[in-house]
């Protein structure tokens, strides 16, 4: 059988385990994106003897949520600079508030600079003390007229990692680059497998703990 969600994958382990035979296998890639759960409720009991059919199993695969697909499916994708502001502005509530770095509410305001600057012309920018990056524009009819804006080089993200849990904190650097006067941006995640790996491992002590039967890293 295979399960969707952990609650329902704990609560059939704890219904059908048997006492020294039931084992959990866990295989992870966090690279990949890949954990996977199988529950042998018949397990063997030993080498010698115990035997058993290892027909009754129960699987799960954590589905990851909509707030990870989202970032980690735009992650190193490069966007003009009216849809990378829709971009921040659709998922402002996945800011997390972080000392020395941007809210929700600068982003915002970077996003609507971006859009009010859609029809200028790129000129140069400048790196602030801040760390951040002042970029420049100019009208295309007045090469005179300066427009500054301010981007933020890094920003922190707080968003569940699977489907209905508990919220973590992963970092991405902001980048962009010009080519012939076209501003492009995108962001980059910052070792987004270290944060599957400790999601991965939050919910691997809570199954542990919840139906009192061994797991082990490997497959049957």
């Amino acid at each position: 059988i295979r399960l969707d969600e952990e609650i329902s994958f704990i609560e059939y382990i704890n219904r059908h385990k048997l006492t020294d035979l039931t084992t959990i296998y866990c295989q992870t890639d966090y690279k990949k994106s890949e954990v996977n759960l199988d529950c042998v409720i018949n397990d063997h009991e030993g080498f010698r003897d115990g035997q058993q059919w290892r027909d009754h199993r129960a699987f799960y695969a954590p589905v990851f949520s909509e707030e990870w697909k989202r970032w980690t499916g735009g992650n190193k994708q490069q966007y003009g600079q009216v849809d990378f502001a829709a971009f921040l502005e659709e998922n402002l509530n996945d800011i997390a508030t972080v000392e020395g770095m941007p809210t929700g509410s600068d982003l915002l305001q970077m996003a609507l600079s971006f859009e009010a600057n859609q029809d200028k012309r790129y000129k140069s920018s400048v790196r602030l003390q801040s760390g951040g990056v002042q970029l420049n524009f100019v009208e295309d009819d007045d090469a005179q007229t300066l427009e500054q804006m301010k981007m933020f080089e890094k920003i922190a993200i707080g968003i569940p990692v699977f489907w209905n849990g508990t919220a973590y904190r992963i970092d991405a650097r902001l980048r962009y680059r010009v080519t012939q006067g076209v501003l492009r941006f995108w962001y980059e995640l910052i070792r987004p497998d270290k944060v599957i790996e400790d999601a991965t491992k939050t919910m691997i002590e809570k199954i542990k703990s919840e139906t009192g039967v061994p797991l082990y890293f490997g497959k049957i």
